[in-house]
């Protein structure tokens, strides 16, 4: 289909920063296509848009700096946590908003910026199925923020409270994207005590299942990353590292390079524990994730692993 042009242009202010966007159609739901990079605008999507029009609403947006949006001089205004706050979007994806905003805040140790997000989290536990969705990320983060504390049994908590409410290690499918965080609660239950091994297997399992539902790349690397946790299976979890970097999940691919090093040291295989290292501390470096590096350069040192001069 040819690009054509969109059926109503605006734009929002925010801080005195003024963001252009465009909406093409009128069907149901709304897609939001956000920023491709922060140097592309919304008419990098004029191919796709009318398209995707005939049967949803489709909002784009040019980032600040772009198109037809303010571009401000200070170098802040242009941080992750402002393009997600400028988006024009109702309340509920907000929610999602706070939630990618504290998750990169927490991963680049900024605590105080993930703080201001956390307001009323602890409620959301218990929000409804429709709200969980875009909660999600933002529980994640307030789970992964007791791990940069060295609280690993909270941490812990969180996550289940996310993922198996009930309590009883059977992990119902609350959401598409929920068995991505299922490894990290293999991890944290193999790392403490009072059945952690019953729990661990009983996340990695549901993680199987949840494979086998969904059939889909990024949920398959997840049941993978699980078993190579549970197992100690250095090789299978640089197999889901791997698949993670194919399909684009920088971050859990470095997560499962992560866990393989840890796991390759644990085993004597000091080599291989440095090359997986090194993957790891790569695509951390790329994410800006100063937290990560710390954590996993612990984890090493920890195993008297000698690492390479950086």
């Amino acid at each position: 289909m040819r690009a054509c042009r969109p059926d109503r242009e605006g734009a929002i202010e925010r801080d005195g920063v003024r963001v252009a966007f465009e909406i093409y159609g009128r069907g149901e739901p709304a897609l939001l296509l956000v920023p491709a990079s922060p140097i592309t605008h919304a008419r990098s999507w004029k191919g796709i848009a009318p398209s995707l029009a005939r049967r949803f609403t489709v909002l784009t947006t040019d980032g600040r700096g772009t198109g037809r949006s303010d571009r401000p001089h200070a170098r802040e205004s242009y941080a992750p946590y402002e393009a997600t706050a400028d988006l024009p979007i109702d309340m509920t994806y907000r929610l999602a908003g706070r939630g990618v905003r504290a998750l990169i805040a927490v991963h680049r140790d900024e605590l105080a910026a993930a703080a201001d997000e956390f307001s009323g989290v602890e409620e959301l536990t218990r929000a409804d199925d429709g709200l969980r969705p875009y909660a999600e990320l933002l529980l994640v983060a307030w789970a992964t923020a007791a791990e940069r504390t060295r609280e690993p049994d909270q941490a812990l908590a969180r996550y289940l409270a996310m993922l198996d409410p009930a309590g009883d290690g059977q992990f119902p499918p609350l959401t598409p994207t929920g068995p991505l965080w299922l490894p990290r609660v293999v991890r944290l239950a193999l790392s403490g005590t009072d059945g952690g091994t019953e729990l661990a297997t009983a996340a990695a399992e549901a993680s199987v299942v949840a494979a086998e539902r969904q059939a889909r790349p990024a949920i398959t690397a997840a049941a993978e990353h699980c078993t190579g946790l549970r197992t100690r299976d250095a090789d299978r979890l640089q197999t889901a590292a791997a698949e993670f970097d194919r399909i684009g999940y920088p971050l859990f691919s470095a997560n499962a390079c992560e866990d393989a090093a840890v796991t390759h040291a644990e085993l004597g295989d000091q080599a291989a524990a440095r090359s997986a290292y090194a993957q790891a501390i790569e695509m951390y470096t790329a994410l800006d994730a100063g937290w990560d590096i710390i954590v996993v350069t612990d984890w090493m040192v920890a195993r008297l692993v000698k690492l390479p001069p950086w």
